[in-house]
């Protein structure tokens, strides 16, 4: 998890790109919003990676030494990966922006490809407005497994060789 928090932190504090990665500058708030959503994302990945049990419980009158709590542990897992896909449409949609804002930049064709899926449901920021609804509209497509990029056959032709 460190290391996605590192990720992310270079995708959001890139010295290359403007601040906040938004176009406008000065006290633009740009991307500022999410950034303190992720942070609470992280947050509570954190606190459902904490062990379901510490104590000790035995069971079955003292045949088995402790409850695995193995239902429990299922359940915040699943929460968790609910989390990370809500992640996951944040740093997509922070990705997509420092591309726009990075002039002269050619992406690969799987890149591009998952940019312009981005890009459909995600507009530029131009500037600062709310992006909750488009956030929503990302993480709901990643949810119900129908957001898949497009690539033209030339494009599958052209990586394979």
């Amino acid at each position: 998890m460190d290391q996605a928090w590192h990720a992310g932190r270079a995708l959001w504090h890139d010295e290359r790109g403007p601040k906040y990665l938004s176009p406008v500058g000065g006290a633009s708030a740009g991307f500022v919003p999410l950034q303190k959503t992720v942070t609470s994302i992280l947050a509570a990945i954190r606190h459902k990676a904490n062990p379901v049990m510490l104590d000790f419980l035995p069971v079955s009158e003292g045949v088995e030494d402790h409850a695995t709590q193995t239902p429990l542990a299922v359940s915040k897992c699943a929460a968790m990966i609910a989390l990370w896909r809500r992640l996951i449409a944040f740093e997509l949609m922070a990705a997509a922006q420092a591309v726009d804002l990075r002039d002269g930049q050619t992406l690969a064709p799987r890149m591009a490809a998952i940019h312009k899926a981005i890009r459909a449901l995600v507009p530029a920021l131009k500037e600062d407005r709310p992006l909750g609804i488009e956030a929503e509209a990302l993480h709901a497509a990643l949810v119900d497994g129908n957001w898949q990029p497009i690539l033209a056959p030339a494009d599958l032709v052209e990586e394979q060789t």
